[in-house]
This record gives structure tokens, sequence and C-alpha cells, in this order.
């Protein structure tokens, strides 16, 4: 999510800043009148909107798995989305408008060392 991203129905506005005491970016909700709804939310990975604006979705490795999480922005319990298994990376994902269906881009990374250094 962006600085200022508001929800699909417009109801909330969520706003990152810094926390520079704790070296961290963190989330505020805000309602429509700038009322304060959560504030200090961190999370771990990319963050979207759930489609019915009342939880931020977002993507968290846990036990060397990546999944999307679900956290209600008003408070309560995590509910995991995915169920992946493996060590697949979550790249992004995206909800349809309708919040029925989900996309997700998942992959993995390698990467090659190769040391250059002058002969004599």
């Amino acid at each position: 999510m962006t600085f200022g991203s508001a929800s699909p129905d417009e109801s909330v506005v969520a706003v990152t800043y810094r926390d520079d005491e704790q070296r961290a970016i963190r989330m505020a909700i805000l309602s429509a009148d700038g009322r304060v709804v959560s504030k200090g939310l961190v999370f771990p990975g990319r963050t979207r909107w759930s489609a019915d604006s009342h939880a931020v979705d977002y993507t968290d490795v846990r036990d060397g798995v990546w999944n999307i999480w679900r956290r209600p922005i008003g408070g309560g319990t995590l509910t995991q989305l995915t169920k992946f298994t493996g060590s697949d990376l979550i790249y992004n994902f995206a909800w349809s408008r309708d919040g029925k269906q989900l996309a997700v881009s998942r992959g993995h990374s390698t990467s090659d060392v190769v040391m250059v250094s002058s002969v004599p």
C-alpha cells in the first residue's frame, strides 16, 4: 500500500509513517472524518485492502513459507488466507473487485556470484 491509500469503499484511508524511535515504517488507518481507527500497525510484506474494506491483507513468511494473511482494521483475529507450502516467494497479489478471486504471483529467486580479480 502506498501513502494515503483509500479503501475500496472509501470509508477509511491507510497512511504510512516513519517511527524513527523503533526504526520501522508503521501504518495508521483513519476514517473519512480524520478519526484514528488503528495506529502503529506493522506489516512484514506487501499489503492490500480486502474487497469489503474491513481488513488489510498482507504477505508474511512463517517457518520459511510465504502466505497471505488478513488483519481486521478494528482489531480481531488474524486469518491465514492461503495455505502454500514450499519456499516460493510471493511477489505480488491482488483481489478481484468482488473479492471472490485472488491472483498471486509466486516463484523463487536464484543468483550467481562471480569474483573478478586481476591476474598479475
